[in-house]
């Protein structure tokens, strides 16, 4: 850069830029990405060389929607590469990257509509253009961008499809190809095919860890993959290991607020609960209620704490933060149908220990009218375990129908948490049926 610099020659400089912000990126670094990004577009307009300018704030709009979660500044950047496009007369083709980025931009926010419309957008373009590179970025990102909404049978026609583009063209231990493997590996265990995705899952994050450094956001997001994993595996202790090292990660990379960070910790205090601590798991989720992260992830912290609060004896703290989340759901549209059946689930969880059956029932009766979640068996047939204990005391053979029929629809499922839950269910029943 330094001798780039002495020869003064502006386009070479925003070029050398790109690279150190590539650099940057391959390292985790995201405040020096960002700066030099920034360098890279100033430096092309500088120089009236329109087309690095546009490049580089098409890798803004990444680098402020995807890896920062910050859908605003990634708007103003996509604007300002549409506006380059269009001065320098550029070819569709040149437009896949920021379409691709904002789309993921869009997706990450939750604004789900739009997402999808920029996400066809920049596929039909690259399918006209015929180039697989292109078209292999954009199908990994709709994988998982279906995968994320755990529609798993539309993820995983995209994935295998980008799978097989990306190991053709960059062989499988290029960076492409690894994200694309471990999208598939966490995708492999929602499906119930615990040890190929296990075994998926473990061969890409010592090479990812290789490639980019142990500390890279990519790498925790295939830690976080694996954690989830395990834990369907039934091996918790390492879960929570590994999502500790998650949180370490992402805390070290992004704000205290971003989605990343907010999200490792519900993970991890979902896994505290689970493994019965939940005053650290109160702890972790104290700090973020408030008004200043996405109602999609309040909620989820929200759901946290009223397990939390139940599990601490804390009902009238749980009756709030349950009442809290049903409200956000319903204000801010900002609730998927499998979220709103574990919210209403949750408020029936909190009535059935305070005593309230009826108002308990009522919240199991809700849950229940969302659709079966096949990345999440349990989920269903847990609240009609909680109908059945909300019904006993006043029509014990509908209970007892209710409990059979959770245990029938739990049944096949060999995850570790199906596997509790039916166990606890037979156990009511045998104390019941006598």
């Amino acid at each position: 850069m330094e001798r780039a610099e002495a020869l003064g020659y502006q386009p070479l400089l925003a070029e050398l830029a790109r690279a150190r912000a590539d650099a940057a990126s391959s390292r985790g670094e995201i405040d020096d990405l960002l700066a030099w990004d920034e360098r890279a577009f100033e430096l092309g307009l500088a120089s009236r060389h329109d087309l690095t300018a546009m490049q580089a704030a098409g890798d803004m709009v990444y680098t402020n929607g995807v890896t920062r979660h910050e859908l605003e500044p990634a708007k103003a950047w996509a604007r300002r590469a549409d506006a380059l496009h269009q001065r320098i007369g550029g070819t569709d083709e040149l437009r896949i990257p920021t379409l691709n980025a904002l789309a993921s931009s869009y997706g990450l926010a939750g604004r789900d509509e739009e997402a999808l419309a920029l996400y066809e957008e920049a596929l039909g373009i690259a399918n006209e253009v015929g180039k697989p590179y292109l078209r292999a970025t954009v199908i990994n990102n709709m994988g998982a961008f279906h995968a994320e909404r755990r529609r798993l049978g539309e993820a995983r026609k995209y994935l295998e499809q980008a799978a097989e583009l990306n190991e053709e063209i960059y062989g499988p231990d290029h960076p492409n190809s690894l994200r694309t493997r471990s999208n598939l590996g966490i995708l492999t265990v929602l499906d119930g095919h615990f040890a190929e995705g296990l075994a998926m899952l473990e061969d890409v994050v010592p090479k990812q860890a290789r490639l980019m450094g142990s500390d890279h956001p990519e790498v925790a997001n295939t830690m976080e993959n694996l954690a989830s994993a395990v834990t369907r595996a039934g091996d918790l202790a390492r879960a929570e290991q590994l999502r500790r090292q998650v949180l370490e990660i992402r805390m070290r990379a992004f704000e205290p607020r971003s989605a990343p960070v907010v999200a490792a910790k519900t993970n991890l205090a979902s896994l505290l609960l689970f493994i019965d601590q939940p005053a650290e798991a109160r702890t972790l989720l104290l700090d973020l209620d408030d008004g200043e992260i996405d109602p999609r992830h309040h909620v989820q912290v929200l759901l946290g704490l009223t397990g939390a609060s139940r599990r601490l004896g804390s009902l009238d703290d749980a009756l709030t933060y349950a009442s809290r989340s049903i409200a956000l759901c319903k204000e801010s549209d900002s609730c998927e149908p499998q979220v709103s059946s574990a919210v209403q689930s949750a408020m029936g969880e909190v009535r059935l220990e305070r005593g309230e059956l009826e108002e308990a029932r009522v919240a199991f009766e809700s849950a229940l009218e969302g659709p079966p979640l096949d990345f999440s068996p349990w989920t269903g047939p847990s609240a009609r375990f909680g109908l059945a204990q909300a019904l006993v005391a006043k029509d014990r053979e509908q209970a007892l129908a209710q409990a059979r029929q959770a245990l029938e629809d739990i049944e096949g499922h060999q995850d570790f948490n199906s596997k509790k839950l039916r166990a606890d269910i037979e156990a009511w029943l045998k104390s019941h049926e006598d």
